[in-house]
């Protein structure tokens, strides 16, 4: 948030300290005499509203912290190829049944895998993952699902952005579409239509050529 919370502040400072990051005598965090330094990568200009006040926040809280928008080339080069960052904006993609995949995503012999910026590895993940592939009914696969998303959650690997629940469109008022909509598809080139009356209209009324 562009909006400093002294609440999340105050508790964050408390966490640092208790990993060991004071304040020194500049305000900044330190440890064995060593300033916290963070760079955040970004290839995208269309995300420094997101960003840039999180880099904000995290100087304010007393990292040395620095937000570096890069070329597409040289931030792919940086991540997947050297993997040479401290943090990037990015996400992990999953499948609604999972199998094999989630050794590429979570599992230790993932470490290194573009799947995995993170380098993400537990042994419990491990173990789960492994038991996972010889589930036989979907609802065995979602309870070891949840699990693994219980064990990822507390080992705070990631940091969450944002979320929108929502698609955002705009488009012209003669396309129509069935009531109800697949929860993770908007479908438009692959079941809206046109009504050709209310495309006539829209096109009398001088709304497109």
């Amino acid at each position: 948030s562009d909006q400093l919370d002294r609440g999340n502040l105050r508790q964050a400072l408390r966490l640092m300290e208790e990993a060991g990051w004071t304040p020194g005598p500049d305000g900044m965090l330190q440890k064995d005499g060593q300033p916290f330094t963070l760079e955040l990568l970004s290839a995208s200009p269309s995300f420094d509203r997101i960003l840039t006040p999180y880099v904000d926040n995290l100087t304010k809280l007393g990292v040395t912290a620095s937000y570096n928008r890069i070329d597409p080339a040289q931030f792919y080069e940086r991540v997947q190829g050297s993997r040479d960052f401290d943090m990037y904006y990015g996400g992990y993609s999953n499948g609604l049944e999972e199998g094999e995949g989630l050794n590429q995503r979570y599992g230790s012999s993932g470490v290194g895998d573009v799947f995995n910026p993170a380098g993400y590895s537990s042994p419990a993940v491990d173990k789960l993952i492994a038991s996972i592939q010889n589930t036989e009914t979907r609802e065995d696969m979602a309870a070891h699902v949840r699990a693994i998303d219980r064990i990822m959650r507390r080992d705070l690997f990631v940091i969450p952005a944002w979320y929108l629940g929502k698609y955002w469109t705009a488009y012209y008022d003669m396309y129509e579409h069935p009531a109800e909509l697949p929860p993770y598809s908007l479908g438009v080139l692959d079941f809206w239509w046109i009504n050709a009356d209310m495309a006539a209209e829209l096109r009398a009324a001088g709304a497109y050529q």
